[in-house]
């Protein structure tokens, strides 16, 4: 069975605040091509890159590091050559929306596309609708930031994201966790100071998406 010549890495994290951050750090740390970040029925979120097997291995260590400091790795590992077919299957990702959650599968880079904002990267994540809806209009209501974008993360989770700078984005997410605990469950909140611009691809959309 063929392989491809690149090596491949998965690092799977619960929650996608959390995710964002390992993959930042991960994009940051190595010359790696981000595939994708994969949604689960279970709130997790598998990160897949790829790259030369010293790049994947820089990578991974800075993945799993900082997914081990935030106490949300769920699994990790490297496969220096992965088979062709098994990638086709299993790695390579398409833009896909989920029938019944109507949420994406795959949270892909975009392509061509200029990233909507170079400032700091806050996100906020629920377990439920109402709280995310109470700590989003909180959020906008209390600092100078504006709505990136909103997830649905497996069958639970809603993670809503802003942007502004730093001091902004902090004051944001602490009026949302607030917000959020009042009404609901707050799963987490993070704050990228300067998100690499693959990271804010992710969340990058076409108008009229």
């Amino acid at each position: 069975m063929s392989k491809t010549d690149e090596a491949l890495t998965i690092v799977e994290v619960q929650g996608l605040p959390p995710a964002v951050v390992v993959a930042d750090a991960m994009v940051k740390s190595a010359a790696i091509t981000l595939i994708a970040l994969e949604v689960n029925t279970l709130g997790a979120l598998t990160i897949k890159a790829s790259g030369n097997a010293a790049a994947v291995t820089a990578a991974h260590d800075a993945g799993e590091a900082t997914a081990r400091q935030l106490d949300a790795l769920v699994g990790a590992t490297v496969i220096p050559r992965y088979s062709s077919c098994a990638y086709t299957m299993w790695i390579a990702c398409k833009p896909s929306i989920s029938g019944l959650l109507k949420s994406r599968n795959h949270i892909i880079p975009a392509v061509g596309l200029v990233p909507v904002d170079d400032r700091a990267m806050g996100m906020l994540e629920t377990r439920g609708f109402a709280g995310a809806v109470a700590a989003l209009d909180a959020m906008l209501k209390s600092a100078d930031v504006g709505l990136l974008a909103k997830e649905k993360i497996g069958q639970t989770r809603v993670s809503v994201l802003v942007t502004g700078d730093v001091s902004a984005v902090t004051a944001s997410l602490a009026a949302g966790a607030v917000a959020a605990e009042r009404v609901g469950t707050l799963a987490s909140t993070h704050v990228i100071p300067h998100p690499d611009p693959v990271i804010q691809a992710l969340f990058t959309r076409p108008q009229g998406q």
